[in-house]
Order: structure tokens, then sequence, then C-alpha cells
């Protein structure tokens, strides 16, 4: 499995950073960037409420950033034994 690195960047002016309303119902966009290459996630939030994707948004970069800390700490315990053994978690959408 490849390190994966999640791009977030938050435009603190725009509350609906990273989410949309497609007829309706309120989606979730991020980017992940696996070396040279990137991979767009796109998941529904399965709300109509802009209050609630926010919040549901939320959540989800919040375990992102969570999943991310925890791949960065398991790298750095795994270099002290073999600088190329390399655990990665893969962050999903709930």
């Amino acid at each position: 499995m490849s390190h994966r690195k999640l791009s977030i960047r938050v435009d603190a002016r725009n509350p609906d950073h990273h989410i949309w309303n497609n007829n309706g119902t309120w989606w979730f966009h991020c980017t992940f960037h696996t070396g040279n290459r990137k991979r767009r996630c796109r998941t529904s939030l399965k709300t109509r409420d802009v209050v609630e994707a926010r919040r549901r948004r939320d959540v989800l970069i919040a375990r992102a950033e969570s999943l991310r800390t925890q791949e960065l700490a398991l790298d750095v315990e795994r270099r002290g034994d073999d600088r190329n053994a390399r655990e990665t978690v893969e962050v999903q959408a709930a």
C-alpha cells in the first residue's frame, strides 16, 4: 500500500469549503496525494441541511487528520527498525 497525503486547504472566509450542493444533497470532496499522483475523493453527506453538512464535513476532516497523525507516528516507529517498512491507514468516509 502506498503512502497517501491528504491535502486540505481551509478558507476561513468560506463556511462551505469542501462541500457543495448537488441537486439538494450536500457532498464533500478532498484530494489525496500519492507520490506524483493525486486522487480526488468525493462522498455524499446524505443531508439536505447545510448546517448538518458542515458538521459532517468537520467530522470527516478531523477523522482524516487524526488518522494522518497516527500514520506519521507509525512511520516514525517503523523507521527505527527498518527504513523501508511503512504502515499506512486509509481514510474512509463514514
